[in-house]
Order: structure tokens, then C-alpha cells, then sequence
């Protein structure tokens, strides 16, 4: 008992454990040259597709502890409903939201915009940029793995594949929609050698555009689209730092 009492007291105070490494991270020193050498960078973003995810109340408060708030949206449904009613109601709203804004926004996109500010900074920096819009990588599939029928690299660039979900989910059957965001890249070099990949959630729960319906989530689709916008495009900058810049001199040989 004495022994499992010191072990809470050196967690509950905060004894610094050094972490390991992401890999991510390692992959990124160790493709360091690649990284820097590419003056040539094609980003890949496809069409927005929302999601709405309502999990009613079913018995997930365990599992979205392991897999984020509410899963992976969409593409992690089927793996966090607990039942036929939960992965139903989700397809079917976030199919009716996705169209809501589709036929009202036509002309505009949250994943084209973003790709856009990741590829300024990149041309700011000197690097010429293309933007193409392909279809969706498929899956739950490793990003740096999977491919889109139609993504053919233009030859000579490095290429920057995005996945990027957005939308909104409640958890328990009393819970307001908040919005989320995943984001997944993938960069390799121009001969189709994956770099460095990484996928991360973020689940905004302080934030003031949230909704207690789905009515009322339907009724304010612009502002529920602006402010998933907002979201996605804060992350423009930290995803280029994280991946195209380097903090430290390279080391003389």
C-alpha cells in the first residue's frame, strides 16, 4: 500500500518522465536534407465532406477516452456507435449537413483554403507551389500509403498529400455539437519516398459557436462552416513549421 501511495504522490506531483521521441519527429531529422532540398511542392487536398457524428448516449465514454472524443468522425463511426441507430443517424446527418453547404457555398472550400495558406507560406519561403484537388484517400488507411485514383505527381515536386475532416459531434444524449478537426498529412520526395506523416484531433469544447440540436446545427450551416473554417486554418501555420522548418543551424561537416 505504501508503495502504491509513493507511486501516486510521484505522479500527482508532476516528476518529469522523458518522453519518447514521435516519429514524426525522427523522421523528420532524419529526411532532413530531402525536406529542405525540395524547391518544388505539390499539395493534394480534396473536396470538403462534413461530418456529424451524435452518439445518443450509448455506452462510449470508456472507448472515446482511447480513441478522442468522439472517435474518428466519420471514418471511425462504424468502431464508437454502439448501435445501428448511432451509425445510421451520423451517415445520414453528416450527409444532409455536407449537401446544406454544398448547395448553398458552392464556390467555397475550408480544405482548398487551407491548402492554399500551407502553400503561401511555402512560396514565401521560395518554393514554387502547385495546389491540386484529388479525391479522397481512401480509408483509415497509413496516408503515406494510400493513393487517390487520380493523384498523379506533377514530375519534379515533392508531394504533400492532406486528409482533413471536419464537423461536429456530441457524446453524451445532453451534450451540445462542438466542432472537431483531424488532420492528416503525409509528405514524400519527388521520386514517391515517404518522408514524414503524422495525424492528429482536435476537439474544441470552449468554443462559443456550438449548438444543443441538430436543428438548430442545420439552421446555422454558414456559421457552423466559418467557424470550422477558422479552426482548420489555424493549423496552417503550425503544420508548415512543423514540417518544412528547422529550428537549429545544419551541423558543418
Amino acid at each position: 500500500m505504501k508503495k502504491l501511495l509513493s507511486i501516486a504522490v510521484i505522479v500527482l506531483g508532476g516528476c518529469a518522465v522523458q518522453q519518447p521521441t514521435p516519429k514524426f519527429e525522427l523522421d523528420k531529422q532524419a529526411n532532413r536534407a530531402a525536406i529542405q532540398s525540395g524547391r518544388q511542392v505539390e499539395i493534394f487536398y480534396h473536396a470538403d465532406d462534413y461530418a456529424v457524428v451524435d452518439l445518443g448516449g450509448s455506452k462510449s465514454a470508456g472507448l472515446l477516452g482511447i480513441l478522442g472524443p468522439i472517435g474518428l468522425l466519420a471514418g471511425m463511426t462504424a468502431n464508437v456507435a454502439h448501435s445501428l441507430d448511432s451509425k445510421a443517424r451520423t451517415v445520414r446527418r453528416s450527409e444532409e449537413f455536407s449537401k446544406l453547404i454544398a448547395d448553398n457555398l458552392p464556390d467555397q472550400s475550408i480544405n482548398r483554403d487551407f491548402a492554399r495558406k500551407v502553400g503561401d507560406l511555402l512560396e514565401q519561403e521560395g518554393r514554387q507551389v502547385k495546389v491540386t484537388k484529388v479525391t479522397r484517400p481512401g480509408g483509415n488507411e497509413d496516408l503515406a500509403l494510400s493513393m487517390s485514383e487520380d493523384l498523379v505527381p506533377t514530375e519534379g515536386y515533392m508531394q504533400l498529400l492532406l486528409r482533413l475532416s471536419a464537423g461536429y459531434g456530441a457524446t453524451p444524449a445532453t451534450d451540445t455539437y462542438k466542432p472537431v478537426t483531424i488532420i492528416e498529412y503525409a509528405l514524400k520526395d519527388a521520386d514517391g519516398k515517404a518522408l514524414m506523416s503524422r495525424s492528429f484531433t482536435r476537439y474544441y469544447g470552449q468554443s462559443d459557436k456550438t449548438f444543443m440540436t441538430y436543428a438548430g446545427l442545420l439552421d446555422d450551416y454558414q456559421g457552423a462552416r466559418e467557424e470550422l473554417s477558422a479552426r482548420l486554418n489555424y493549423w496552417s501555420e503550425p503544420l508548415y513549421t512543423e514540417i518544412f522548418r528547422f529550428s537549429e543551424p545544419v551541423a558543418a561537416k
